[in-house]
């Protein structure tokens, strides 16, 4: 979501837990700068993407740990440093958006061509990403992880000593990841989520 802070476009992504109608838990991650991210580009992000808001019919719905299981392919592809190693699944059309930039799919800035198939795309090797599931709708096919990608995601002497920490939505439903889109920043290397 873009947010104005102070006459500034933010990017902010925001993870309730609510227990009984109450608020026990708020996990937030708020990128006001490509100084902090590497990417941003809140200009772009106009309109919920038709990827992301596509309601699965019944018949392509999948049950929670099904999803969950399919999503889990992309970290593991990330520390293997190939999708294809893992048996990640993904759309023909797949794609994803990283603070607002298309990174990989058709359309993708990200090195084309080669960025245009998510799944055969050439990604870093990143051995020490954690994941953590946040949160599951089997009826919108969308799962929803906290990432940490660890040492060697963020390339430059700017970003020396920190790795990016992601909410990253799925997007997944007969099978296959259709879309991955998220909000991402450059954090202390192994700092705490506080709900680690």
């Amino acid at each position: 979501m873009v947010l104005e802070e102070n006459g500034m476009p933010v990017l902010f992504a925001a993870r309730l837990k609510v227990v009984d109608r109450t608020i026990t838990e708020i996990e937030t991650i708020v990128v006001r700068s490509q100084a902090e991210s590497m990417l941003f580009a809140p200009a772009t992000l106009t309109a919920p993407s038709a990827g992301m808001t596509y309601r699965p019919t019944p018949s392509e719905r999948m049950p929670r740990d099904q999803m969950v299981a399919v999503a889990e392919r992309y970290p593991a592809g990330l520390r293997a440093g190939s999708f294809a190693a893992v048996d990640a699944r993904f759309a023909p059309d797949a794609y994803r958006f990283e603070n607002g930039v298309r990174m990989a799919g058709p359309g993708c800035t990200f090195q084309p061509p080669s960025c245009e198939n998510m799944g055969a795309q050439r990604i870093p090797t990143l051995p020490d990403v954690k994941q953590r599931v946040l949160a599951v709708d089997e009826d919108a096919g969308v799962v929803l992880f906290w990432l940490a990608f660890g040492r060697g995601s963020l390339p430059g002497a700017a970003f020396e000593g920190k790795g990016l920490v992601t909410f990253e939505a799925f997007k997944v439903y007969g099978g296959t990841i259709h879309a991955a889109e998220a909000v991402f920043k450059g954090l202390p290397l192994n700092a705490s989520s506080g709900w680690d």
